[in-house]
């Protein structure tokens, strides 16, 4: 994993969710604080808010690029 300026990602510091109602159209939703966290539900949500995706943190703040895009399924 590495960050936006092409560093390697070594002191992870937490993540951040981005959502949106595209997938060109995410914006953040979340920041998570805790390095630890394997899951997370995200409430609520909004009827158009299908679009998701993830960063990683580190302890500067640098952030890496977006994980690739999901959507919900019904």
């Amino acid at each position: 994993m590495e960050n936006t300026d092409g560093t390697y990602l070594d002191d992870l510091a937490g993540y951040r969710i981005y959502s949106g109602a595209s997938p060109d159209d995410l914006a953040p939703r979340v920041t998570l604080d805790n390095p630890s966290l394997s899951r997370y539900v995200v409430e609520p949500l909004a009827p158009d808010e299908l679009y998701f995706a993830i960063t990683a943190l580190n302890s500067s703040g640098l952030e890496s690029g977006l994980s690739e895009v999901v959507k919900l399924s019904s």
